[in-house]
């Protein structure tokens, strides 16, 4: 079996390497298109053929799972250079780093999310005694929803109101909590995620 499992990882990166001499070609390809579409139409743009080399260099493989691995190998790579920039703080502790840096565990945060334009806003936020002013760029805990939302600006109606609370062992929990924002949605109370 030993040799077996080497042949089948060598596949893998093969086939891999193959993804992306197709994903590379395929958008040498699109970006003549793009730059010519009618010329592309009529067909007096070339198309730079794509070459299934890795098939048969070791052995032949059934058609559909080599065309499968090519595509998963190649994208997979793609995926991961992409997220390179995510991929030391995760996901959404990339996205939220500038802001959470320097904040304790527990702290938490009041965000909304537009579902139109794609923004999002996000604000620090406490319980403040009475009479005690808050800081730039915070916000209030109770009502907090409500004054990020006012921040962000657009329609209302398109706004959800979240919550990013900083855990002990560094992860981020969301929820989508906001009595004044999600009242109607059932999000009340739901969806904690830790990240």
């Amino acid at each position: 079996t030993g040799w077996i499992d080497r042949v089948d990882g060598t596949l893998c990166v093969l086939n891999t390497m193959n993804g992306l001499t197709d994903i590379a070609i395929g958008t040498l390809n699109f970006g003549m298109t793009m730059a010519c579409p009618l010329g592309a139409i009529l067909g007096l743009i070339p198309k730079i053929p794509t070459a299934d080399w890795s098939n048969g260099l070791l052995t032949v493989e059934d058609p559909t799972s080599h065309e499968w691995s090519k595509w998963l190998g190649g994208n997979g790579v793609v995926l991961l250079v992409s997220a390179y920039s995510f991929l030391a703080t995760g996901p959404v502790r990339g996205a939220f780093a500038g802001l959470i840096d320097g904040h304790a565990a527990g702290q938490g945060f009041t965000g909304v999310f537009d579902s139109v334009t794609g923004q999002v806003l996000l604000r620090p936020s406490r319980v403040f005694a009475a009479g005690e002013s808050i800081p730039a760029g915070w916000v209030a805990r109770q009502g907090g929803h409500n004054a990020v939302s006012t921040l962000l600006g657009g329609s209302r109606a398109n706004h959800l109101g979240y919550a990013v609370i900083i855990q002990a062992d560094g992860t981020l929990a969301i929820t989508w909590s906001s009595g004044v924002l999600n009242g109607g949605l059932g999000l009340k109370q739901a969806n904690i995620l830790a990240i």
